[in-house]
């Protein structure tokens, strides 16, 4: 199979055809990576840049393009110039924050965790209904 492109790639996937390869994402909501290890990274692969984006949670995210090519990654994000109130994280004064989905993270060093959920108490029957 000759090589596609990005776009070509993910839309394949998406519509479950085979693709000459899995697409690869990097920067996404469970593919990011710490912003420690993202500066080793950059480092060690001679990539300067000044700007970062960094969560709370210092999860990098805005991966630079020139890592992104090196990777062949065929993910890109898009983002609005400013998101709607309601998609926004939402501090608590302990340090904890409750995000879109209404569950609550929070940083346990340099990790988050996930401390409740508004289905933590929910029934089969809450489920179903």
């Amino acid at each position: 199979m000759e090589e596609l492109t990005h776009r070509q790639r993910v839309l394949m996937s998406l519509s479950h055809q085979e693709a000459d390869r899995v697409p690869i994402d990097l920067g996404g909501r469970v593919s990011s990576m710490m912003q420690g290890i993202y500066t080793k990274l950059k480092k060690h692969l001679n990539v300067i840049t000044e700007n970062e984006t960094v969560s709370p949670f210092q999860t990098i995210n805005d991966f630079d393009e020139e890592i992104l090519k090196r990777f062949d990654i065929d993910f890109r994000r898009v983002y609005f110039e400013r998101g709607p109130e309601s998609i926004r994280l939402k501090e608590n004064p302990d340090g904890s924050y409750i995000n879109e989905w209404g569950i609550t993270i929070k940083r346990v060093g340099p990790y988050i965790q996930r401390i409740s959920h508004p289905l933590a108490k929910a029934t089969i029957n809450d489920l179903e209904s």
